[in-house]
């Protein structure tokens, strides 16, 4: 199972088993992709690892009130490969 929530202004993505219980993140990152509502474009950003959790480095502006593309990377730099695509709707 997957969470995603903004915390402290940016994208968090936390990793659970089965049991709904915190586990340690499987893939090396993943970036999502949300509307920018003040202009065309999309924003973008990247989550990297940072204790058991993917955190993104870019700030999310509110309202929080959209489609967040995720997809889930494994590997480093030209040798990583998408490994899980979602869409989360926020609300």
């Amino acid at each position: 199972f997957l969470g995603l929530e903004v915390e402290g202004g940016k994208f968090k993505l936390s990793f659970y088993d089965k049991k709904k219980k915190p586990m340690a993140v499987d893939v090396t990152r993943a970036s999502a992709r949300w509307p920018n509502p003040r202009g065309p474009g999309d924003y973008r950003t990247v989550l990297n690892l940072s204790g058991k959790a993917l955190i993104g480095a870019k700030p999310v502006v509110p309202p929080y009130t959209f489609n967040v593309y995720l997809t889930l990377l494994q590997g480093e730099g030209d040798d990583a490969k998408a490994v899980e695509n979602y869409v989360v709707q926020l609300r």
